[in-house]
């Protein structure tokens, strides 16, 4: 099914991203598999290395959402390693180290103003919890529908 995604956004000349949502995993698994934080992080990579790892040539935006995944305490430098390694110029959505990130929430409501520089990265739509940027970061709003 990627490989025919993939093949079609080339035919078209269209880029093609993919979407990966963390605690949507293996068949029959319940959130509460994330209690080992490492195991759950190399399923992770496992997971993202299929979809990154070449076969499907230059991916350009993974769309992360954490769907339930806001207890885990995820190895991001490791995870996002991998991922720059793969594919060096994809553009990361929301989680890890971001190239931009949403604009608003479930809701469909977005704080005014939004600035595309951040100060504060929100961790999940369903909290209000936010990371603090090493410094004020460009990083462009998203709004999808």
């Amino acid at each position: 099914m990627v490989r025919e995604y993939v093949d079609a956004c080339r035919r078209h000349g269209i880029e093609p991203g993919l979407y990966y949502s963390p605690a949507q995993h293996r068949p029959g698994a319940d959130i509460k598999d994330m209690a080992d934080p490492k195991a759950y992080d190399d399923y992770f990579i496992h997971q993202i290395s299929e979809l990154l790892g070449g076969d499907y040539g230059q991916i350009s935006v993974l769309w992360f959402d954490g769907c339930g995944s806001e207890n885990h305490e995820y190895d991001w430098a490791r995870i996002i390693g991998e991922i720059r390694q793969m594919q060096p110029n994809i553009l990361i959505f929301s989680m890890g180290d971001p190239d931009f990130r949403w604009v608003g929430n479930e809701l469909g409501f977005a704080d005014v103003p939004s600035w595309n520089v951040a100060e504060h990265v929100p961790i999940s739509v369903r909290t209000d919890r936010a990371e603090a940027t090493a410094k004020p970061t460009w990083l462009p709003v998203e709004c999808d529908i």
